[in-house]
């Protein structure tokens, strides 16, 4: 278990930390929200990639769990969630309230989609070599060039940043590039 709220990218060193595989438990509700606004996981849905559990006992089958480890977690995140009990991940909202059965039952892997940040660019959007001078004609912009991430990595990135970049600094490295083609002619 973890706090999944941080957001995806920052949950996703958690999830990758897994020796094995993990595992994402929900109940109907949330599944049918979900399945309402993503359509990746309703697709999911639809090819059976979402199993249902009635109970703990068939939900720690599905996960290869001892039955009484995954008894002990939901009714743990059930008084969290009821708030007769803080939670150990430090979660405070649980949106839908405890987990009813029946549940359903997600395989997460971790997956590794894109970069964030990469090589250093001046302002104008042109590769800085080791001695910090920009390279002449040669440009990066969006997930290459180093980016808004934060200290931590994916702790500190904000959904839509990738487009930031790519659109803020891909504007001002191509109208820099632009100029400097139309001063060599």
């Amino acid at each position: 278990m973890g706090d999944e709220s941080v957001g995806y990218s920052a949950f996703a060193k958690t999830v990758s930390s897994r020796a094995e595989q993990s595992f994402v438990v929900l109940d109907d509700t949330i599944c049918r929200y979900v399945e309402a606004h993503e359509r990746e996981f309703a697709e999911l849905v639809e090819i059976g990639g979402v199993a249902t559990a009635e109970d703990a006992d068939a939900v720690a089958a599905i996960v290869g769990a001892e039955p009484e480890v995954v008894a002990a977690t939901l009714a743990e995140l059930a008084a969290s969630a009821a708030g007769d009990r803080p939670d150990e991940h430090g979660r405070t909202d649980f949106g839908f309230g405890p987990l009813r059965p029946p549940y359903r039952v997600v395989r997460s892997i971790p997956a590794l989609f894109h970069t964030q940040g990469g090589v250093v660019v001046d302002d104008a959007g042109a590769v800085v070599d080791a001695d910090g001078r920009s390279v002449r004609g040669l440009y990066a912009a969006g997930g290459v060039a180093a980016g808004v991430s934060g200290r931590d990595g994916a702790a500190g990135y904000s959904s839509g940043n990738g487009l930031l970049t790519a659109i803020g600094l891909g504007r001002i490295t191509g109208r820099h590039a632009a100029a400097q083609t139309v001063g060599q002619r």
